[in-house]
């Protein structure tokens, strides 16, 4: 049996492409992609494992771990041997969160090895940029230059997709482009340094996030302090099948276990979630059908944990796909910061959320 499920959230699905340099490559980055992919039923040899991690926080970088085992096409399996860029796509085969891109940047290392002695195994460790934000910069700003016209500078001198708030994807949020840009300096003076250095220090000066992919650098403020955005998502536990609960329509019903609480925020795991990422805007989801009571830990009052969660929505702040092909590991786990605690790291007040 090879059909699609046509269950949703049943049925795994995921797709890995590699690049490779390829002299006869007509793709504008020289490289010739194949495709390794499979949704079907019964067991087999080929075995994939990964482990993707994006964060609104510059460090750790944005990674992921791919582990393919048993690839017996030798013409793919020469291409990932010299892998230079891989695509990863997975999700379930039907449904909202049917498969979709989850990791798309350079291979920092392939490692070749047998595992148990009959396995074959393949891992690709991939990072978001280690090397272009370590580039140092080098030029001089005029008298009243401004905090945008640094930044575009140094996007320019080490060839980095330039932050804009607009276009297709987004890279700065509206505020961030208002503050850079009414920010200038009193004086003329000289950029000397590491690239990632400059964007730290930007985003620190305004109490904004800065991150980056493997192909743009990211900078927007967790949250603009005046309200709480609509829910871009809704998670609930899965309905028992003699009960209808009164949930938000298009609630997804794919919470695995109790989420539970940090002191700034809440951390839980769905089914894998390729709508999930760390963007601009930053993500807000809410829980359903899920107490304010499950989330408190009786907080003694020394302690920095915060009061229940009133609202239950919160800021996307990092996100963790998890898979396992052969496995009962298909999920996504949600670091969501309260929605106060983002509105105080905008502010400055880095105290903890109280949790409204």
């Amino acid at each position: 049996m090879n059909s699609q499920s046509l269950t949703p959230y049943f049925g795994q699905a995921w797709t890995l492409t590699v690049g490779y340099a390829d002299a006869a490559s007509t793709s504008p980055d020289g490289l010739t992609y194949k495709d390794i992919s499979t949704n079907i039923w019964e067991p087999e040899a080929l075995h994939i494992t990964f482990e993707v991690l994006q964060s609104t926080f510059p460090e750790p970088w944005w990674y992921a771990d791919i582990v393919i085992y048993n690839l017996d096409v030798t013409e793919i399996q020469n291409a990932v041997y010299n892998a230079r860029k891989v695509i990863l796509s997975a999700g379930f085969q039907t449904g909202p969160t049917s498969s979709k891109v989850i990791w798309s940047g350079p291979v920092f290392q392939v490692v070749y090895e047998r595992e148990n002695v009959v396995d074959q195994k393949i891992t690709l460790h991939c990072a978001a940029n280690p090397y272009v934000m370590n580039n140092v910069i080098a030029f001089s700003m005029g008298v009243y230059s401004t905090q945008a016209d640094l930044l575009v500078k140094a996007a320019g001198a080490i060839n980095l997709q330039p932050l804009a708030s607009s276009g297709t994807t987004a890279t700065l949020s509206p505020y961030a482009a208002k503050v850079l840009k009414e920010t200038q300096y009193p004086r003329g003076n000289t950029v000397f340094g590491k690239t990632s250095r400059y964007l730290s220090q930007l985003a620190d000066d305004h109490f904004m996030a800065t991150y980056r992919d493997s192909t743009s650098a990211y900078m927007t403020e967790i949250s603009d302090g005046k309200s709480v955005p609509d829910p871009d998502y809704v998670f609930c536990p899965p309905q028992p099948p003699d009960q209808v609960w009164n949930v938000p329509a298009g609630t997804t019903p794919t919470i695995i276990g109790t989420p539970h609480q940090f002191p700034q925020g809440v951390i839980f795991t769905v089914l894998l979630d390729p709508r999930l990422q760390v963007k601009v805007p930053i993500q807000v989801v809410q829980l359903a059908c899920v107490l304010p009571s499950q989330l408190t830990v009786n907080p003694d009052p020394r302690s920095d944990f915060t009061a229940p969660f009133n609202t239950l929505r919160f800021f996307v702040g990092q996100v963790k796909h998890v898979g396992d092909s052969r496995g009962n590991d298909w999920y996504t786990e949600v670091t969501g910061y309260a929605t106060t605690y983002a509105a105080g790291l905008l502010n400055g007040g880095f105290g903890v959320s109280s949790g409204q």
